[in-house]
């Protein structure tokens, strides 16, 4: 009889077991004593610490590690908000919250971080706490109080929905460094534009009917052509032909002689 062929066998060994971290080492430590009846509960709690500072420690460094990644990606948030003047020209602009948190969230999201808030209201204040976390479980807060927005006639509701707005947006600008921008900038600086802009125009405007301040004397000291015609499109035509890098000089002497009226 012909022997049997022996056929080739392919022996197929179990993957590699993952090199066991410091933490897991730590729990299996842990596990051996629990199962031990003479090793006392505080030596099971001190390896218990001991473990939970491991955890935290991990996590707090991951934390940083993406923070660090993350800062220079998150985008310019646009400043579509504006406060206006008595006079109805724009006096300051901010960023709408809504715009802050739809610009941020996907930055925040791909880098592992995620934002929240806790409301209080001490005493007739509001107090906003922003929270940052990162899906390794570090977290960072931060804590803004202020009073309720009463501004504009607003209800006791609306002045309540401003401030957590205001809040939530400072929290947030603090935990990331969030860069914003004028809606309509286009990267000028003041040194590369030819004359002021319409919001500082409307300041410079503003400050010279609060302090009383002579237009022909201020439109001299500016270097702009003495007006002929006295109306107020007038004087804020030629208030707006100063040139760029001479507002920071006029806005502050407006302001020093405001401060001493």
């Amino acid at each position: 009889m012909m022997a049997a062929r022996r056929k080739d066998v392919q022996v197929i060994t179990p993957a590699q077991a993952p090199a066991p971290t410091e933490g897991m080492t730590v729990l299996a430590m842990i596990d051996k004593l629990i199962s031990r009846p003479d090793v006392p509960v505080e030596k099971i709690q001190q390896m218990l610490d001991m473990h939970l500072g491991l955890k935290a420690e991990q996590a707090k460094a991951a934390y940083y590690a993406a923070y660090a990644s993350m800062q220079p990606n998150l985008p310019t948030v646009v400043e579509r908000g504006a406060i206006k003047n008595k006079y109805g020209g724009v006096q300051s602009r901010y960023a709408l919250w809504e715009d802050v948190i739809e610009t941020i969230s996907p930055t925040l999201a791909k880098y592992g971080f995620a934002l929240s808030f806790r409301t209080e209201q001490p005493e007739g204040r509001l107090r906003v706490t922003g929270v940052l976390a990162h899906c390794e479980g570090h977290a960072e807060e931060t804590t803004l109080e202020l009073p309720l927005d009463t501004s504009g006639s607003k209800n006791p509701v609306q002045a309540v929905g401003s401030s957590v707005s205001y809040g939530k947006r400072y929290t947030a600008f603090a935990l990331l460094n969030v860069a914003t921008r004028g809606e309509d900038d286009d990267g000028q600086t003041a040194a590369s534009r030819d004359t002021i802009t319409d919001d500082e125009a409307d300041q410079l405007f503003e400050l010279i009917a609060e302090t009383e301040s002579d237009i022909d004397k201020f439109l001299k000291v500016a270097g702009v052509p003495p007006l002929e015609d006295r109306s107020v499109d007038a004087i804020k035509e030629a208030i707006g032909k100063i040139k760029a890098p001479q507002f920071k000089r006029l806005a502050g002497l407006l302001e020093k002689k405001r401060g001493n009226a």
